[in-house]
C-alpha cells in the first residue's frame, strides 16, 4: 500500500510541477517516481512490470539529455533492472535490452563518477547480472565480463552507510551498502561455479568464499 500510495502522490506532484513549468522540480520529482514504480512493479513482475516499461521509455523522451542528465540516468539504470526480472516477452532479447539500458545509464553515471561513485557502481552492478545470466554471446565471455564487472563495482562502492533518496527512506526502500555487497558476493559466487575458465578446482574454492562472505 505504501509504494502505491507514495507513487500517486509523486505522480500527482510531476502534474502540478508541468503545469507551473518547473522543470527543475519536475525532474526531481519523476526519477522518485521512477524509484517507486520500480519496486512495486517488482513486487508482481508478471503483471506490472510492462507497464512500469512503457511508462519509463515514454518518460525518456521527454528528458533533456543535456539539462537533466542524472534523471536520465535513472531512468536508463531501472528500465535494465526492469528489463531483466520481465517475464514477458523472450527472455534473451530482454536480457540484451537490459545491458543496452546500463550500458547507456553507466556512461551517463561515469561523468560524476567522481563526485558521487554510488549510483555508477549500482550500474555496474546490473549489467554484470545481465552478464551473468545473458543468454546470447559467448558464454565464458559474458561470465568475465560479469565477474569483472562486480569487482569494479565493489572498488568503487563504500563499503558502509545508506543510499538512495529520500522517497526510498518514506517507503522503505533504502538498501545499506553492506547488503548490496553481500548481493554482489552472491552473485560472484554463481559467477565463479558457472565459469567456464581457469581452473575448476580454484573456481569452485573462490565461490564458496564469496558465498561466505555473503552470508
Amino acid at each position: 500500500a505504501n509504494l502505491r500510495e507514495a507513487a500517486g502522490h509523486l505522480a500527482a506532484a510531476l502534474e502540478v510541477w508541468r503545469e507551473g513549468q518547473m522543470a527543475d522540480e519536475w525532474a526531481e520529482t519523476l526519477a522518485d517516481l521512477v524509484v517507486v514504480r520500480e519496486r512495486y512493479a517488482l513486487l508482481d513482475p508478471a503483471s506490472r512490470v510492462g507497464e512500469a516499461i512503457a511508462f519509463n521509455e515514454g518518460k525518456l523522451e521527454e528528458i533533456d539529455p543535456a539539462k537533466q542528465p542524472e534523471v536520465r540516468g535513472r531512468l536508463l539504470h531501472s528500465l535494465g533492472n526492469l528489463y531483466c526480472q520481465w517475464p514477458g516477452g523472450e527472455r534473451a532479447e530482454n536480457l540484451d535490452r537490459a545491458k543496452i539500458y546500463y550500458e547507456v545509464a553507466l556512461c551517463i553515471r561515469d561523468r560524476s563518477r567522481q563526485e558521487d561513485p554510488k549510483p555508477w557502481a549500482y550500474t555496474r552492478i546490473g549489467l554484470s547480472n545481465a552478464y551473468l545470466w545473458r543468454v546470447r554471446g559467448d558464454a565464458a565471455q559474458n561470465i568475465e565480463l560479469a565477474i569483472e564487472g562486480y569487482r569494479a563495482a565493489q572498488k568503487a562502492l563504500p563499503a558502509e552507510g545508506t543510499a538512495e533518496t529520500w522517497v526510498a527512506q518514506e517507503t522503505g526502500l533504502a538498501r545499506s551498502n553492506e547488503e548490496i555487497w553481500a548481493e554482489v558476493e552472491y552473485n560472484l559466487a554463481v559467477a565463479y561455479r558457472l565459469r567456464r575458465l581457469g581452473s575448476r578446482e580454484e573456481n569452485i574454492e573462490r565461490a564458496i568464499g564469496h558465498a561466505e562472505k555473503a552470508q
